[in-house]
């Protein structure tokens, strides 16, 4: 039997963040619900609007990494959701995303590293 191949998700990211996850200070990286990001994280298989997000993909890991591919860091995903931006997300996430209130987010809860080429 095959084994099946590990689906990672790749994101940019600044390196000032990867050394916060490497440190263990930020256990979730956000992304905005835009068509860019809702296109490579959701699923879109409603047979009757292929233009309505029906699920978030699984994701084994995701692989950070800078424009200029100078360093890496994968993590686990512990699990990706999408939250609208309300008080209690505020209150919850005290300042972990520059959202604003109604505004829609993907959550990456992350769950340790797996490799990188940082130091901390």
């Amino acid at each position: 039997m095959a084994e099946e191949k590990e689906k990672v998700l790749n994101l940019p990211m600044r390196q000032k963040y990867a050394l916060e996850i490497l440190r263990g200070e930020k256990v979730r990286e956000y992304r905005p619900f835009t068509d860019h990001w809702a296109k490579i994280i959701g699923k879109f298989d409603d047979p009757k609007d292929k233009n309505i997000m029906t699920d978030v993909k699984q994701f084994d890991r995701v692989h950070f990494y800078p424009y200029n591919n100078k360093w890496f860091l994968d993590c686990k995903v512990k699990a990706i959701i999408w939250h609208v931006i309300d008080d209690e997300f505020f209150e919850r996430f005290k300042g972990e995303y520059d959202g604003k209130k109604g505004d829609v987010v993907f959550i990456i809860r992350l769950d340790g590293v797996i490799a990188t080429n940082l130091k901390a």
